[in-house]
């Protein structure tokens, strides 16, 4: 959660804030944590939520911040058609690129 205060919030990079906290998240200084990140139910103020459509389920609307930076990162590999893709690892985001890198044109290293 952004702090609306410093340099990169009032630039409209809010996820560089120097002052933000994160839900259910370690940081490396005790006061931008908050507990509550596998709670069934979480308190946030209003301006950190992205509406859903009426077709987006809960649980496709889950992976919105995961495929955001798979997007981010597929398009900063200027990936072409033809090339190869290694992806390491197969948590959320592994997968995701997995998937992604297939479309338009490359395809996943095995």
């Amino acid at each position: 959660m952004a702090c609306g205060y410093c340099y990169f919030c009032k630039t409209g990079k809010t996820n560089q804030c120097l002052n933000g906290m994160v839900i259910g998240h370690s940081a490396s200084k005790e006061g931008f944590r908050l507990d509550g990140g596998f709670s069934e139910t979480v308190v946030v103020p209003a301006k950190n939520l992205i509406p859903l459509a009426d077709h987006v389920s809960f649980e496709a609307g889950s992976f919105i911040a995961n495929l955001g930076t798979i997007v981010h990162a597929i398009r900063r590999a200027q990936l072409q058609p033809g090339m190869s893709v290694l992806v390491f690892g197969t948590g959320a985001n592994g997968l995701l690129i997995a998937e992604l890198s297939k479309k338009p044109g490359p395809q996943p290293s095995s």
